[in-house]
């Protein structure tokens, strides 16, 4: 099994995450973006995914929501249950 933190590795997942139709991005405990596809930067008006990484809901165009993410993301990792097939209401601009 590959080492995670192998940069061949994270560049694969960036790879498959890229190719996904959706928008998909993943924080860390502290509600801090980690990584995200370019659907998902796009619609948070940044030109790359990378320039997301540290930023939190806060930093973003919906910020007035970003105390409600902040609850769905505690939620999300004290249940252990991903929130899939959801649709945000964020104000993008």
């Amino acid at each position: 099994m590959k080492n995670v933190h192998d940069p061949s590795y994270k560049a694969l997942l960036q790879e498959i995450v890229e190719s996904l139709p959706i928008r998909v991005f993943w924080k860390d405990r502290a509600s801090r973006y980690l990584g995200a596809n370019s659907l998902f930067a796009r619609d948070a008006n940044w030109s790359r995914a990378q320039q997301l990484i540290g930023k939190t809901d806060f930093d973003m165009g919906w910020r007035d929501q970003a105390e409600a993410y902040r609850a769905d993301d505690q939620a999300v990792m004290e249940s252990g249950e991903p929130k899939l097939n959801f649709r945000g209401t964020a104000n993008h601009s």
